[in-house]
């Protein structure tokens, strides 16, 4: 049986060959090259941060193993900030955080009037769920490639290697 889309009149609209639509990202259009460039951007931040952590902490005046302690901490302040915002990306492109949206919907509600209502809570996350983007973990690998870079210079420092 086909069932038509009453907007498209020639689509065909039944189970067989109707494909939900994937989660899509915003860099997802422009393809790799975009990734490239948000791997960029997320080092060049991250490098940043590292010398300025360094600088900070008097790398350029260090000498001897004082030098491996100065960049394995100036390595995790990247780590930690980068790694972190990204997982904390990942979770909340799970739905982690939902909950905590609609409550501040409802409270917000009483206010103002929102364009949408939503009776319950499983509508208003299902919605959320139509309008989600794909997560991408640029931005967590940085983190984890600086966090490398730390554990490296701490097991020099500390003369395991």
């Amino acid at each position: 049986m086909s069932v038509a889309d009453p907007q498209y009149p020639g689509k065909d609209l039944s189970k067989e060959s109707y494909e939900e639509p994937a989660l899509r990202s915003e860099s997802e259009g422009a393809g790799a090259s975009a990734r490239v460039i948000l791997l960029i951007i997320y080092t060049v931040i991250g490098l940043g941060l590292f010398f300025l952590s360094a600088a900070l902490s008097g790398l350029f005046q260090a000498e001897g193993q004082a030098v491996y302690h100065i960049l394995s901490d100036s390595f995790l302040l990247p780590a930690v900030l980068l790694g972190g915002f990204g997982a904390l990306g990942y979770i909340a492109s799970q739905g982690f955080f939902d909950l905590f949206r609609y409550a501040g919907h409802i409270l917000w509600s009483g206010f103002r009037h929102p364009k949408e209502r939503f009776t319950n809570y499983y509508d208003y996350k299902d919605h959320l769920a139509s309008e989600r983007k794909r997560w991408l973990p640029d931005m967590l690998l940085v983190g984890l490639v600086f966090l490398a870079l730390s554990i490296g210079a701490y097991l020099i420092y500390r003369g395991m290697v």
